[in-house]
């Protein structure tokens, strides 16, 4: 049965922005149910989770924020790939993908609660739980027993022992972005329940939020972190610093959510978009040129969110590169067990990082952790894999 989407009000400075969101919309529907009224996954050309709705008004996705989400999953791979001397710098260029993801949560969490005023906090909180960490504890799992196998069989170090602090950092780099990801949303739904039930203060909100961002992101974290240990109080100190180095990009991502409807017409304008295509562009070349800088990481975060609410095509090509963006979270999760198998192999064979070699295993690992993704989506029973 064909979804229909009501349609919004013309007669706005922004008309020719929304027609053309709602073509890429109402395509990309086209798209999804044609593959998910089809025989079997197996035969449609992109098989998508269904435990992700079909983009729809109702639903509030958008086609272009699920590709660039999709990017910056394949950024975040960028950043854990790279060995060699020659382009450990350039890792900065996938710096912008963690505060994308966190404007990004953060402005569809206050969608989500305008399309649901009513819902509780006790029926988000256990959606939230199941979505982000039981998938967290299975892939801590994973992870820990990949580590074992290659401490046996391959370096013959002894297996990390389990401890308390892999409850909320997991077993591999990315893991602990899913719990931070979990209390923030907790924490924030309260606040995005008033932010919806005072539309009057929305630009006063968006106000202070955005100011608030400033000044966190201009203030350096007051402890050093020292060298790793393996211990609860230094993955609890690393936890805080990595949750302060992205409260930028969540009082911005508020910001974005409060501001007045006639704002977030403009900001979907081709014209905004290229601008903060501009920004992200200018920031992550400061981030390569200076070394890691907190405001301006987190500005190419929310620079690439704003140019992802932009409609920038409606070609069926295009549209099904997006409709990719529902497996981002899989790519995110799985990446690593890639990059590390490739980087094993690797040096069996007696290759020493170079930049050559950085390239190559950054797209095996990309197109390893796109496929497997795409697998997992097509069976129901693993679907649990993926938030």
């Amino acid at each position: 049965m064909r979804m229909s989407l009501p349609l919004e009000p013309v007669g706005t400075a922004g008309d020719d922005s929304a027609i053309c969101r709602r073509m890429c919309i109402l395509r990309v529907v086209g798209i999804l149910e044609s593959m998910a009224t089809s025989d079997t996954l197996e035969q449609s050309p992109i098989a998508v989770p269904l435990s992700h709705p079909v983009p729809s008004s109702k639903a509030g996705r958008e086609p272009f924020l699920d590709l660039a989400r999709l990017v910056a999953a394949i950024g975040i791979i960028w950043i854990h790939t790279p060995r060699s001397k020659e382009l450990s710098p350039y890792t900065a260029l996938g710096r912008f993908a963690v505060p994308f993801f966190v404007v990004s949560a953060i402005y569809l969490l206050v969608g989500s609660v305008r399309r649901n005023p009513e819902r509780s906090f006790r029926d988000y909180a256990s959606n939230r739980f199941m979505r982000l960490y039981v998938p967290f504890l299975i892939w801590t799992g994973i992870y820990y027993l990949l580590q074992a196998a290659k401490y046996r069989f391959i370096s013959g170090r002894s297996v990390l022992p389990l401890d308390f602090y892999m409850l909320w950092v997991g077993t591999a780099i990315q893991l602990g972005f899913l719990p931070f990801l979990l209390i923030v949303s907790l924490l924030c739904f309260p606040l995005a329940r008033w932010i919806v039930n005072h539309p009057t203060s929305g630009k006063g909100v968006a106000i202070l939020a955005a100011v608030v961002g400033v000044a966190v992101a201009l203030v350096p974290l007051l402890f050093d972190l020292g060298p790793a240990e393996m211990t609860n109080r230094w993955q609890a100190m690393v936890f805080v610093s990595f949750a302060w180095a992205t409260l930028p990009a969540l009082c911005w991502g508020l910001s974005l959510a409060a501001m007045p409807e006639s704002f977030l017409h403009w900001m979907r304008t081709r014209w905004a978009g290229g601008l903060n295509l501009l920004i992200t562009a200018a920031m992550l070349a400061l981030v390569c040129i200076k070394g890691r800088i907190s405001w301006a990481e987190n500005l190419a975060g929310v620079g690439w969110f704003c140019a992802g609410l932009v409609c920038w095509g409606s070609s069926q090509r295009l549209l099904r590169l997006c409709a990719l963006g529902a497996v981002a979270f899989g790519i995110y999760l799985c990446h690593h067990m890639f990059i590390q198998i490739a980087q094993i192999a690797a040096s069996r064979v007696g290759l020493s990082p170079t930049a050559w070699l950085d390239v190559v295993i950054f797209l095996l690992a990309a197109a390893a952790s796109v496929a497997f993704s795409i697998w997992v989506s097509r069976y129901k029973s693993m679907r649990w894999l993926f938030p």
